[in-house]
């Protein structure tokens, strides 16, 4: 808008329409009056069009992982322009005790109000090398007390999985089910309700797998 409380304005260059993303872009106007005075302004503008950049780490869309040896997952956010505002993330499915089918979603916006939501979905099963690994965090984390009880049941797993190995499925299963009675044996003594809620849970999947 342009104005002139003497002369009058003369010439007022229209109205800029700046689409273009990027930063600190300069726009200046310049106004004649019929005096031939001219004046000019300039605003710095700073358009930003596009969302963050989320990368997730840790886990793959589609991917398959082994309770005991999945990896967390993380995620970085990104904006090159306005910068970010928020971010968060949230982890979905499974069946409570770490088997099945999860969902990792990650939703960010910046400054500029543009929002993005990414997501990853990725499968948890149980297997005998991933039994061996969830027993040895547990007995690391307290919730199995005694490590003959632990070194134990890393037996019978190692033993399942040498059946299996060899064909004798039958003798993996009755392995793994002698696995699942010492842990109900010792669940509330020196193994953890919760934990023995996930270790059973997990050695009968391998056994109906």
């Amino acid at each position: 808008m342009c104005s002139d409380s003497g002369s009058g304005i003369a010439l007022c260059l229209s109205s800029v329409n700046v689409t273009n993303e990027g930063a600190n872009q300069v726009i200046t106007g310049t106004a004649v009056d019929k005096a031939g005075n001219s004046a000019s302004a300039s605003v710095t503008l700073n358009i930003d069009k596009t969302p963050p950049v989320i990368t997730i780490s840790g886990v793959s869309n589609g991917a398959t992982y082994a309770l005991g040896l999945a990896p967390t997952a993380s995620y970085t956010v990104t904006d090159a322009l306005s910068g970010v505002a928020t971010s968060s993330d949230s982890l979905t499915g499974g069946d409570g005790l770490g088997l099945g089918a999860f969902t990792y979603s990650v939703t960010a916006s910046d400054n500029a109000g543009n929002a993005i939501t990414v997501s990853a979905a990725y499968s948890v099963i149980a297997t005998t090398n991933g039994l061996n690994s969830l027993i040895q965090q547990i007995l690391a984390s307290g919730q199995i007390d005694n490590a003959g009880i632990a070194n134990s049941l890393l037996s019978k797993v190692l033993n399942a999985a040498d059946a299996a190995a060899i064909g004798n499925g039958q003798a993996s299963d009755n392995i793994m089910q002698a696995f699942i009675n010492q842990v109900e044996a010792q669940t509330g003594q020196h193994i953890s309700a919760d934990a023995a809620a996930i270790l059973i849970n997990a050695a009968t999947y391998i056994i109906n797998n």
